[in-house]
């Protein structure tokens, strides 16, 4: 909402709002800046649909912690995308890159050709501290030059 600009101006009187705000139109621009903590995919082509738009993408089987896989999602935004498989069955092309009970990443710097990286840790609960230090890790390029703009984001 802007002021007035001729407020305190001797002999000025001020302007009232006249209309309501429009909050659905509002909550309509801001979905537009957050994307969702997590998707939902059904085929490998929403997973290159999700790199083409944010690089790194996260995928969990339908086995795993929602809540605790949102959590991180939420928290690693801006890292990377996350997403969970829809449905209790995993699509055939998927199968040979998620297993059955799996988190797998995506990596930005990697080619499409190559295979996901597994996550190892424990996912009934979900580490959650070795799923972030995982996705840190894996989310940033084999080889880059260093500048000192890069020190609070390796660093951090």
């Amino acid at each position: 909402m802007m002021g007035d600009a001729m407020a305190g101006a001797p002999g000025h009187t001020p302007r009232r709002q006249h209309g309501k705000p429009n909050f659905d139109s509002f909550e309509n621009s801001l979905r537009l800046l957050v994307p969702p903590a997590l998707s939902t995919i059904r085929s490998r082509i929403d997973i290159e649909g999700l790199r083409s738009r944010w690089g790194s993408v996260v995928v969990a089987t339908s086995n795993v912690n929602t809540t605790a896989f949102r959590r991180a999602g939420r928290e690693l935004r801006g890292i990377a995308s996350f997403a969970q498989v829809d449905g209790t069955s995993i699509p055939p092309d998927l199968a040979d890159d998620l297993g059955a009970t799996a988190v797998a990443m995506w990596a930005s710097a990697t080619t499409p050709q190559r295979m996901p990286i597994r996550f190892n840790g424990s996912l009934d609960p979900l580490a959650e501290a070795e799923l972030h230090r995982f996705i840190r890790v894996h989310a940033q390029p084999l080889l880059q030059n260093y500048s000192w703009d890069l020190k609070s984001r390796l660093e951090g």
